[in-house]
């Protein structure tokens, strides 16, 4: 089973090389991405199938050859029933191309790194798009092969995929462009339930935590997640133990555990309706 989808949530490239792509396919079954956000980058090309990504609340149904940008602290997740699906990610941090001397292009990404500026979701719409498309797929070749100087060859590319963003105009520059407030509680939030999953999750807790009565908070997160508080905290212990069951050798039990439940038989039931398959047969198959 291909287990780059399971990678995201990890830390991306190395201290020397602050990049890393994941291509995903090969798929056994259906897999969800729960909400999150990060400081890189994101690039996700499709090279095959079919995938939902939501992006600061838009939902996108991306389809082959279709390129998606996740800047910066945007909130983002993907999901697809697709088991054909075959498509890459790509994350880097700002520095990977930064220059010492701060001219224009180092302004641009100072911008984008502080959240000030926010390259374009949809790159499709870009006039230049294939253009960009062609050095997305020489990155990904380049970083699969790894041959001589493919560092330096990736972050030239990256380079100019921002360039032809900005020159076609798809970026917005706006002191508000992520939502403000409401944008600081959803990443609060998601960061408890990243911290806590594991344990009990009051909702009651959590309501505190930001400030907010319970019917409030619940409104809130159903308006904002598009499911309620329970049923998102039961997502994210679902995909949390899918990659304990690809990735380590503990028991279905001692999985459950990790991951916050303290009723197996409703783990494995669960699991088996996200999956449509028990967790002991998704662990045999890895």
């Amino acid at each position: 089973m291909n287990k780059d989808f399971l990678k995201e949530m990890v830390r991306h490239g190395t201290e020397e090389y602050t990049y890393a792509q994941y291509h995903v396919r090969d798929l056994l079954y259906p897999f969800y991405m729960s909400y999150h956000w990060h400081n890189e980058i994101e690039i996700i090309y499709i090279k095959k199938g079919n995938l939902k990504i939501i992006i600061d609340d838009k939902e996108y149904n991306g389809v082959e050859n279709d390129v998606f940008v996740v800047n910066p602290g945007q909130i983002h997740m993907m999901t697809t029933s697709d088991l054909s699906v075959d498509y890459y990610t790509i994350l880097f941090d700002i520095n990977l191309i930064e220059f010492e001397q701060k001219d224009e292009m180092n302004t641009y990404l100072t911008a984008i790194r502080n959240e000030e500026l926010r390259l374009a979701t949809y790159v499709n719409e870009c006039a230049s798009y294939k253009k960009i498309l062609a050095y997305l797929k020489e990155i990904c070749a380049l970083n699969e092969e790894k041959n001589k100087l493919y560092m330096l060859d990736t972050k030239l590319r990256i380079l100019l995929i921002i360039r032809v963003l900005l020159e076609n105009y798809m970026a917005d520059s706006a002191g508000n462009v992520y939502g403000g407030k409401n944008i600081a509680i959803k990443r609060e939030i998601l960061t408890y339930i990243e911290n806590n999953y594991s344990s009990k999750i009051s909702l009651g807790d959590i309501a505190d935590i930001v400030h907010m009565s319970e019917k409030y908070f619940s409104r809130f997160f159903k308006e904002n997640f598009g499911v309620t508080f329970v049923e998102y905290v039961n997502s994210v212990r679902l995909e949390k133990a899918a990659v304990l069951l690809n990735t380590t050798d503990d028991s279905v039990t001692e999985v459950a555990l990790q991951c916050g439940y303290t009723n197996i038989s409703y783990f494995i039931r669960s699991f088996k309706k996200s999956f449509n398959v028990s967790p002991h047969k998704f662990k045999n198959r890895k």
